[in-house]
């Protein structure tokens, strides 16, 4: 059962604490009517008809929709593979489940090897097994295979330096599958004589099965992308240049012409998408005292421009009582890497150290955000709330930039009180951000 805590600081007004309280209920309750047992239900009788089946999940969720998926499948399947985030699911793996905990967001040697072994155990099976393919939020990381000119402490070198750089989801997967040898199509390449039904849980705006968890059956990442970051990306390969970034365009785009003569046999499905979410939360708090407003759905770019146009909308609304603005996406923040590795902090984090400048003066407004995978990045609490109080606890600190820049805004934060605590969602469908005004 999902639980959800909260700390109130002292100088917290009093008649703000019941309005947190109500709008976490309704995140909560909306969740809970997402869950994998009801996305997994809709799946086509079908598809998971065959008497040979193998699964190959992947991700935060990897195991509870595994779990889902194998309770309405007529015949067991022949294998079952796992490779599962630490940390996010309580659920304990069947004996006979080829199951690994892994690392998650940097990959590790338990990742590669993992991710090796149930490789070369997908090269043995039969032509005629279908392969069931699930990908949810985190299966970059989890299953992950360097390109052989790369080798496993280059990859997580760039993977560490793209992901501090603060890119796009789409464009550090798009990088991910460039130096991996599973990622955008790469895997199903490689199975060309099976059937392959992909079944995608969305973490990402666009809900392109290409981007989440970088494909690894699914053509797409597109090359325009490339255009966009190979100054980068010759800083990063700064010995080979060029001959080594072209051998790897080469690589992925080959993948992708393979995947495109497969479509009659590789069947893709987004199973759950984060407007199911958000659709749910709208109905909810529909019924309530509150009016919801749904603003950007797709929020991203750097946290500065989206904390200004989270103000814009705010400032819009604040004369009318009992409003909640809705949000959602992934802003992005750009760090040292050093300061992403070793600080406690996360988008969330960081996004609201900023807007808690800019609020100062709005005494009727409470702002929350929750990471909907239960993790905002590093930090130590899963969401946080933020008042007209807040910027002036931050201040003596340092304010905003400097707090953000040593990568310690969730550490912060939760260490005022303004943290959310939430236990395994068992979803993973971006940060939802509300602007409660009273």
């Amino acid at each position: 059962m999902t639980t959800i805590s909260f700390q109130i600081p002292d100088r917290t007004p009093k008649n703000l604490v019941e309005p947190i309280r109500e709008h976490l209920n309704i995140i909560i309750r909306s969740i809970s009517s997402v869950k994998p047992a009801r996305r997994v239900q809709e799946i086509s009788k079908d598809a998971i008809s065959n008497k040979s089946q193998v699964i190959l999940a992947i991700g935060k969720n990897a195991a509870i929709y595994t779990r889902e998926l194998i309770k309405i499948m007529p015949h067991p399947p022949l294998r079952t593979f796992v490779l599962q985030a630490k940390g996010y699911t309580d659920i304990e793996s069947p004996e006979n489940w080829d199951y690994w905990d892994v690392d998650h967001p940097i990959p590790s040697e338990i990742n590669f090897t993992a991710s090796n072994s149930v490789l070369e155990e997908l090269d043995k099976i039969d032509s005629e097994t279908i392969m069931h393919v699930i990908v949810t939020g985190g299966g970059s990381s989890c299953f992950a295979i360097p390109e052989f000119e790369i080798g496993e402490n280059y990859y997580i070198e760039i993977v560490k330096t793209a992901q501090a750089f603060g890119f796009s989801i789409g464009i550090l997967n798009y990088i991910r599958s460039l130096i991996d040898r599973v990622k955008g199509g790469k895997l199903s390449a490689k199975l060309v004589t099976n059937t392959i039904y992909t079944w995608c849980v969305s973490d990402v705006i666009s809900d392109d099965p290409a981007i989440i968890g970088s494909g690894p059956t699914v053509a797409g990442i597109h090359e325009s992308i490339s255009t966009l970051i190979d100054d980068w990306l010759q800083q990063i390969f700064p010995s080979e240049r060029l001959f080594l970034i072209n051998k790897l365009k080469t690589r992925l785009k080959q993948a992708n012409e393979i995947n495109l003569s497969l479509t009659r046999k590789n069947f893709v499905s987004v199973i759950a998408k984060r407007q199911d979410l958000i659709d749910s939360i709208e109905t909810r708090l529909g019924n309530t005292r509150f009016t919801p407003i749904l603003s950007n759905l797709s929020l991203q770019g750097d946290i500065k421009h989206v904390a200004e146009e989270m103000l814009e909308t705010i400032l819009k609304y604040i004369d009318q009582p009992l409003t909640t603005i809705i949000w959602s996406g992934e802003p992005e923040v750009s760090l040292s890497v050093s300061s992403m590795i070793e600080g406690k902090g996360g988008r969330i984090a960081a996004l609201f150290s900023i807007l808690s400048e800019k609020i100062g003066y709005l005494d009727n407004i409470i702002i929350l955000g929750l990471a909907t995978d239960g993790v905002d990045g590093s930090s130590p609490s899963s969401g946080y709330f933020i008042t007209s109080e807040t910027g002036n606890r931050l201040r003596p600190l340092g304010g905003a930039l400097k707090i953000i820049s040593s990568g310690n805004s969730g550490k912060i934060l939760t260490s005022l009180g303004y943290g959310i605590e939430l236990s395994n969602t068992d979803i993973n469908m971006m940060d939802i951000y509300m602007a409660i005004i009273i």
